[in-house]
């Protein structure tokens, strides 16, 4: 499958490339250009110059100066035939099956360049090779996402059912290589597959068990959705609801799922599946709502936009599946998952509340200055509620973002709040508690597999304040010369030392995280943020417990010489 993604994505380059720049030209001299539809290449639109009054869209040519053309016959064959130079006349005959009313029709076209100009700036022969390439990028991502996790996970079956449809999905796209090749019904058919792979394997994401058991239907409902979403004569109106039904019978099974698994890698795993499931079809439904409205702007500027945008988004939603999927499987930055979740909701929610705000300020200001000036203003009523969207922008994103951390990351905001706790620790006399609580409030923040807080070390005999899943030995042996040959990997990757105005006072030591991934910078930071007042924490227990050592010295002193002279007294 993987030679047939490539040999597909290469042979579609090529024809893409081969089309644009040696049959699409002589087509665009008569200011017409080729247009993809089921009637093969040779479908024709006018669109630019005299052709465009005279050949209504959805025509297809049927004979060229009069000589039938045979609807097998390919666009690479067609273009010699109505090739000419600037000035030259050929006649065209037309018809449109799309609309058998307009009948036939036979016009004269003449060669320009100015109209080859103008439908290349419309027909954008750039964009057509850049989105080529895009199809190009997107199917390698696909190809090296399938490759890893055969590579890592091939034992499972999950994976491997996974890694198969991300192959097959990178073959989609290739339409012109097929349309070329005379294998028109490939494209549906390969579309039809990865998405059944995808519907039946989904509930059993990600260790291969069917949760509910009634899930399992799913295996033989994939199938059947693929061969209904090939069939020839199926209905267009009635594919998208087919679609439509299994994706939501597949994420009802994943929600159940997902609510049924306890806490741990697994429910991590799935947190990233459905992260990337979740904004792959948000990108992917915005996406298509520009392409429909890109379709209802006249040409110009906003129409290329909307239309580079669209595709942007549409083609990004197929890698950031992939993408979250390989993450979940191959256990990468599992910690993250609730981060990247919380910050995709603040950002989906500012960007909707933000949006909501202006639309409807624009509506509410724009009808009041209709109320006072006798007519609306569009201009200034936009320019106000952009200025409304802006001042409650900040207090927005404050209150969102507090919320997110909240309710996705409370371990790590509980750790950034620490310091205020930190200040009436210090009034304990046990530096060992002080540190206790917060190797522990740093330990659950982090997911830290092992950590410590030490004293001394090099010259001055080592402490141990307090320590996690570590003993004294093991910490001697990482800090000194003694460490077992076995052992190549430092276990406190991270150490922050915790120093006031006075020097050092403690060292933090943290292992590697639960799931293997280096520390985040907000992690980094949330650490940075608790060793000044955890270090004047540390320093004032000590002190108040070498103080009240002290006391107790003198008092058992005095006690000590109370008694000797009691007993002389008594002799």
């Amino acid at each position: 499958m993987l030679l047939f993604a490539l040999f597909a994505q290469g042979g579609a380059t090529w024809r893409v490339y081969h089309f644009q720049t040696a049959t699409a030209p002589a087509f665009a001299s008569l200011g017409l250009k080729i247009g993809r539809s089921i009637y093969r290449d040779w479908s024709v639109e006018g669109l630019a110059g005299p052709a465009k009054a005279d050949v209504p869209k959805g025509a297809v040519i049927t004979a060229i100066d009069g000589a039938p053309l045979d609807r097998a016959v390919s666009s690479d064959d067609t273009a010699p035939r109505v090739a000419r130079a600037d000035g030259q006349t050929v006649r065209l005959t037309l018809t449109w099956p799309k609309r058998p009313e307009l009948g036939t029709r036979t016009v004269s076209l003449t060669a320009n360049a100015a109209d080859r100009a103008a439908t290349y700036r419309i027909n954008t022969r750039t964009f057509y090779i850049a989105s080529q390439g895009i199809d190009l990028m997107v199917a390698l991502v696909l190809m090296v996402s399938a490759g890893m996790l055969r590579w890592k996970r091939f034992e499972q079956p999950v994976v491997i059912v996974l890694s198969f449809a991300m192959l097959v999905l990178a073959t989609v796209g290739c339409q012109r290589l097929w349309l070329w090749m005379g294998l028109d019904f490939l494209p549906a058919t390969l579309d039809a597959i990865w998405l059944a792979l995808f519907l039946a394997i989904m509930p059993a994401f990600p260790s291969g068990t069917y949760v509910p058991a009634w899930s399992r239907w799913m295996m033989l409902l994939g199938p059947l959705a693929a061969v209904a979403l090939a069939w020839p004569g199926m209905p267009a109106g009635v594919l998208p609801w087919i679609r439509g039904a299994l994706s939501a019978l597949a994420l009802t099974c994943v929600a159940i799922r997902f609510q049924k698994t306890p806490e741990g890698a697994e429910r991590q795993r799935m947190k990233w599946a459905s992260l990337a499931f979740a904004s792959g079809v948000a990108l992917y439904g915005i996406g298509q709502a520009l392409t429909y409205q890109a379709g209802q702007v006249d040409i110009g500027v906003m129409k290329v936009v909307l239309t580079y945008v669209s595709y942007g988004l549409t083609r990004g939603a197929f890698v950031i599946i992939p993408a979250g999927l390989l993450v979940s499987l191959l256990d990468y930055r599992l910690n993250d998952a609730d981060a990247a979740i919380g910050r995709s909701t603040g950002y989906a929610a500012i960007t909707t509340l933000i949006g909501v705000i202006w639309a409807v300020s624009t509506a509410w200001i724009n009808i009041a200055i209709r109320n006072v000036a006798g007519e609306g203003n569009t201009s200034l009523s936009t320019a106000l509620s952009t200025v409304v969207a802006l001042m409650v922008l900040t207090p927005l994103r404050t209150r969102i973002n507090t919320w997110t951390d909240k309710r996705f990351q409370r371990a790590l905001l509980y750790l950034r709040g620490l310091p205020k706790k930190v200040g009436r620790w210090q009034h304990d006399d046990d530096p060992v508690a002080v540190a206790g609580q917060a190797l522990n409030a740093v330990v659950e923040g982090v997911k830290a597999t092992r950590a410590a807080i030490i004293k001394g070390g090099e010259d001055e005999p080592l402490v141990v304040l307090a320590a996690h899943e570590t003993t004294a030995e093991q910490i001697a042996e990482q800090l000194g010369d003694r460490r077992p040959a076995d052992r190549h990997e430092d276990d406190f990757p991270l150490r922050v030392a915790m120093t006031d105005h006075l020097g050092v006072v403690a060292t933090l030591l943290l292992g590697r995280r639960s799931d293997g991934a280096s520390y985040s910078k907000d992690e980094k930071a949330a650490i940075g943020q608790i060793t000044e007042p955890l270090a004047d924490a540390l320093r004032a227990a000590a002190r108040r417990a070498e103080r009240y050592a002290a006391i107790d010295e003198r008092f058992a002193a005095v006690e000590a010489a109370r008694r000797r002279r009691t007993k002389a007294l008594e002799t």
